[in-house]
């Protein structure tokens, strides 16, 4: 069986302080999960919080009129 490249599975290095390394491991003991599955649900955390739907609205719009635009320009060259 072939493994997974880097893109299908997500996985990627992060370096973190001896310390910081340290309450990670101590919360994931407490949380009886792994060091790993710990810092997934942080980081899938943060995402979800970071995520400004107006903000994706006004750039996928801001979009559509960039190329609604281009392809007026377009037409008008015929």
């Amino acid at each position: 069986m072939a493994s997974k490249t880097t893109e299908e599975t997500g996985a990627f290095t992060v370096r973190i302080g001896p310390d910081d390394y340290k309450v990670l491991a101590s919360l994931a003991r407490l949380k009886r999960t792994t060091v790993a599955e710990l810092a997934r649900d942080y980081i899938r955390a943060q995402m979800e919080q970071q995520v400004d739907e107006e903000a994706i609205e006004r750039a996928v719009e801001e979009e559509k009129q960039r190329i609604l635009q281009a392809v007026a320009a377009l037409k008008k060259k015929r």
